[in-house]
């Protein structure tokens, strides 16, 4: 509970609590299950079982420590499932994002009022939800299908989509007191990518990261000369796009020169090459 929390990996390299070596580090949880054993003797007269091999099961595997977070991440939805039908009317909030695997999810938010000494608006990640078609049908039948096993749809009062006023339609059939909410920052995203000139200004931005970030030469040259370091343009966070341009905006000269310094002196072809590129690109009137 105190890793997941905390959101720090369970596992590492090393996962077998019976190897014992004064400066082998098994990784956190089996660390922190060592240090409460030396605390709690019930874990501890396990420990030792275990060690001695007197217990072929150790309950202390990568694959025990998944049903751990499982289990876990099950009672904590329960917990957030029982708040919203202890306060009945809700909203419900869907959101497709890629992860790294390439698949496409769906993340489930519920939006409640919780009343106790004062009202307080509640908003809590419920689970990722796999997506399996790409059409407004399929989507709405998945949501439905996933509101119905949890979460009563008669108490819901407001539902937000990326933008899918077609899905909204659908659900507002299954429950006609339901409001769309038009998700604002996603039709203000899809008009920024459709302006030409923002997106060759992000783009800009984003391989003067990466040229940078991508050698400690480099990196050190724009620390010398800029005393700052430029930042990642996010894809999901808003506030990384603002993040990264303010600092832009402030060490304009100062990146420029660290550019012209690697434009110069670099020894790498390709390094003087890139530096000149983003250069340009940077002292174009449309980037100003």
């Amino acid at each position: 509970m105190f890793l997941a929390k905390q959101n720090v990996a369970l596992q590492g390299h090393r996962e077998d609590i019976r190897v014992e070596k004064a400066n082998e580090n098994k990784r956190n949880f089996l660390e922190i299950v060592q240090l409460i054993g030396k605390l709690d003797p019930v874990l501890h007269e396990h420990l030792v079982k275990v060690k001695i091999d007197k217990f072929k099961t150790s309950y202390l595997s990568p694959k025990i420590q998944n049903e751990f977070v499982n289990v876990l991440g099950d009672q904590v939805r329960k917990k957030v499932i029982d708040e919203v039908k202890e306060n009945k009317y809700h909203c419900i909030i869907f959101y497709s994002t890629p992860d790294f695997s390439h698949i496409d999810q769906i993340f489930q938010v519920p939006r409640y009022v919780k009343i106790d000494e004062k009202e307080v608006k509640e908003e809590f990640f419920l689970r990722f939800i796999e997506m399996k078609g790409k059409n407004a049908e399929q989507i709405t039948s998945m949501i439905l299908k996933q509101l119905e096993m949890d979460i009563n749809i008669q108490d819901c009062r407001g539902q937000a989509f990326d933008n899918a006023a077609v899905m909204a339609a659908r659900i507002t059939e299954v429950n006609p007191n339901i409001v769309f909410v038009t998700y604002t920052h996603h039709s203000e995203f899809r008009s920024c990518a459709c302006a030409s000139v923002g997106a060759r200004f992000f783009g800009t931005l984003d391989r003067l990261f990466s040229f940078f970030s991508a050698s400690t030469h480099r990196w050190d040259i724009l620390i010398e000369i800029t005393g700052a370091t430029i930042k990642r343009v996010g894809e999901t966070r808003w506030s990384s796009r603002a993040d990264a341009v303010k600092v832009v905006h402030t060490k304009f000269t100062e990146i420029i020169a660290a550019l012209e310094r690697l434009m110069e002196n670099a020894e790498n072809a390709t390094t003087r090459s890139d530096a000149g590129l983003i250069l340009q690109a940077m002292l174009l009137f449309s980037f100003l």
